[in-house]
């Protein structure tokens, strides 16, 4: 009996551990697949347009409420005098340096707006420079102190780096007003040991520097008006373009192919029994026939046509390469990744770019080339890109459907790759994940790595 009440225990037991570790299996799986889908997703979400709304008119919208909110908490603690009252104006003052920086620095590009934002800068200054002077005025100990610490902070800061901002400034005036040559007394404490001040005197002084600041604040919202207005008319201008881009390339889908530590090698045995048999399938299916009969080639070659890029004379590389193979020229050996990439892509009859992802700086993005622009090629100095299908990133243009750049090209260090299809839409959504699967299972014994595929649709 316990002989067979042990039995029943190991077995339950060898069940239960085999339960645990299907389990588990399930649960690895499932996260190996999730990572993938996450390293892939990111790759997909950064191959966009190039339409991305103007932080410019954020950042000039964000610095004219913080003003407004800046003006009133000196409007009100003149008032209450309470001192959660004028916190917001030293939380806005503290931090209007580091915006008006990066206002600045969207704008280094556009020199007008650029010498808008300089006027802003002088502007602020002059705002703040008579906030302070009301709040002086007002004689409390602690808004005094808070004023001269914040200057003895700006003074630290500028020592250690050199750098002379609106807060720098407006702690550093002389003692001679810019407004119709009055004088005001800048030394905080003075202003505090200032008893002989008669009210009367104190009022003529708070409505001189409001006058004042409302003249300036009116000059500021004119500006910011100003510059607003220019930086819609850009925005528009910019989605007009980008609309039309859009409708150019709308024949157009993604075919990504993503893989890490990923080998490089000089050679493959394999590839010379693939690169024949390919040959021979080439030359039987165009024997009477051109390439651009093909239906995923002509489909190809309307999608060039549809930017107003003639197919005849810049080729599709899928179809470079078939022209090359049909006619015994071979293909030109690179390394193993550059050469099954074009055997897949002139297999498939589809154009196709390798690149090395650690090459590419920022974002991917799908574009039409301007008229001038150019990138330096793999085998040429340069390449024009004026009116093509192109992907750019941070560094520029690095690629399109005829020609990669030498920037992002493959080389023995690289670990990481994206292989981009430049499928046509026409092209059925079955065949065109046919494609890039097999480059996929081609580039499997080259990594350890779990290679991820996707198709996206522009």
């Amino acid at each position: 009996m316990n002989d067979a009440y042990n039995k029943s225990v190991r077995k339950n037991s060898i069940q239960i551990k085999i339960g645990f570790l299907m389990i588990f299996a399930v649960v690895l799986l499932s996260a190996t697949c999730y990572l993938s889908y996450r390293n892939l997703s990111s790759i997909v979400s950064s191959v966009q347009f190039e339409l991305k709304p103007d932080l410019r008119l954020l950042s000039i919208r964000e610095i004219s409420m913080d003003l407004e909110k800046a003006e009133n908490s000196v409007r009100i603690f003149s008032i209450t005098g309470d001192q959660t009252d004028i916190q917001p104006y030293y939380s806005i003052i503290s931090g209007i340096d580091d915006k008006v920086d990066y206002l600045r620095s969207e704008c280094l590009n556009d020199s007008i707006l650029l010498e808008q934002t300089d006027n802003i800068s002088r502007l602020i200054e002059e705002n703040i420079y008579i906030w302070n002077e009301l709040l002086t005025l007002s004689k409390d100990d602690k808004v005094v102190e808070y004023l001269k610490s914040l200057s003895y902070q700006l003074d630290s800061v500028s020592e250690n780096t050199g750098k002379r901002g609106i807060l720098r400034r407006v702690f550093k005036r002389n003692q001679k007003t810019l407004f119709d040559g009055q004088e005001i007394i800048n030394d905080l404490n003075m202003i505090v040991r200032q008893d002989s001040m008669t009210k009367d005197e104190m009022k003529t002084q708070e409505a001189m520097l409001a006058r004042n600041s409302n003249e300036i604040k009116e000059k500021f919202y004119d500006l910011i008006t100003k510059m607003e207005n220019e930086v819609m008319e850009v925005t528009k201008a910019k989605a007009s373009e980008a609309s039309q881009i859009a409708d150019k390339i709308r024949d157009l889908k993604l075919g990504l192919v993503e893989a890490t530590q990923i080998m490089v090698l000089s050679g493959d045995d394999l590839f010379e029994q693939e690169l024949q048999r390919l040959v021979t399938e080439l030359k039987q299916k165009f024997q009477d026939s051109a390439p651009s009969n093909d239906p995923v080639v002509s489909a190809t070659r309307r999608m060039y046509r549809q930017v107003g890029w003639e197919p005849t004379k810049y080729r599709p590389s899928s179809e470079a390469l078939i022209r090359r193979l049909i006619q015994g020229k071979g293909l030109y050996r690179i390394n193993n990744l550059v050469d099954y990439g074009n055997l897949i892509s002139a297999r498939f009859h589809i154009p196709m770019g390798l690149y090395d992802l650690d090459a590419v700086q920022g974002n991917i993005c799908v574009d039409i080339g301007s008229e001038g622009e150019s990138y330096e090629g793999i085998t040429k100095p340069k390449i024009s890109a004026g009116g093509k299908i192109i992907l750019r990133d941070d560094g520029g243009v690095f690629g399109n459907p005829t020609a990669d750049s030498k920037r992002t090209s493959i080389t023995e260090k690289t670990n990481h790759i994206l292989a981009i299809f430049f499928i046509s839409s026409t092209i059925d959504n079955d065949y065109a994940h046919h494609t890039i699967e097999s480059l996929a299972q081609s580039y499997n014994r080259f990594t350890t790595a779990k290679i991820s595929t996707g198709i996206i649709r522009l």
